[in-house]
């Protein structure tokens, strides 16, 4: 499928994808104006998008405090 191709073309890069995904049922009419009406979706890209910050601190050491999510401190 294409996520596998597009794990596999990052891979021949030398990249390194973050291993969570979502999946959003639905996904054309899942949100309006940008915003996703299922909160489970929410708490799920939420998650993802803290699994991608906790990877840009393990590969960038030193990366700047601004770049802290408020719900991984603590």
């Amino acid at each position: 499928n294409a996520l596998n191709q597009l794990r596999t073309s990052v891979r021949w890069l030398r990249g390194w994808m973050v291993p969570d995904q979502v999946a959003v049922p639905d996904a054309r009419h899942a949100h309006t104006n940008g915003r996703f009406h299922d909160p489970a979706v929410v708490q799920r890209l939420e998650e993802l998008a803290d699994a991608l910050v906790r990877a840009a601190h393990a590969l960038v050491p030193g990366a700047p405090a601004a770049y802290d999510s408020p719900r991984l401190v603590g």
